[in-house]
């Protein structure tokens, strides 16, 4: 259980160096910042969710796979929109509205491929593989 437990600690501590990332971003131009605070939320409530699977499934034998699967469609979309928003307030002259845009792109394929492997997508592809 202290291992479940321990799985919380990157998460926080992640999420609180994107939280200053977010504030640098916010202190340049604030609509960027509000982006990358929703960044930010995504990634940590990706970590949450595999954290808290994780805990549930040492001490209540719980397998909730929708905790389990949403980390990386989370992950994915939640670096994409701070990237995009620290990209955009470095370079304030280059519009960067396709990478936010994407974002939700990513979000949706993410869960799409995990929902047609049933593990995710690299290991649905693994199957694939040694299936032919």
């Amino acid at each position: 259980m202290l291992r479940a437990i321990e799985d919380f600690v990157p998460v926080l501590l992640s999420a609180a160096g994107l939280w200053l990332i977010s504030r640098w971003v916010g202190s340049t131009d604030t609509r960027l910042g509000g982006w990358a605070i929703v960044g930010t939320a995504l990634v940590a409530l990706g970590g949450l969710s595999k954290a808290t699977h994780k805990l549930l499934l040492t001490t209540a034998n719980a397998d909730v796979t929708l905790l389990d699967a949403a980390l990386f469609p989370l992950l994915a979309a939640g670096f994409a929109v701070v990237a995009a928003s620290v990209w955009s307030a470095a370079h304030p002259h280059r519009p960067v509205l396709a990478s936010l845009l994407a974002a939700p792109v990513v979000w949706v394929i993410g869960f799409a491929a995990y929902g047609a492997t049933g593990r995710g997508a690299f290991i649905g592809a693994q199957r694939w593989a040694q299936s032919h």
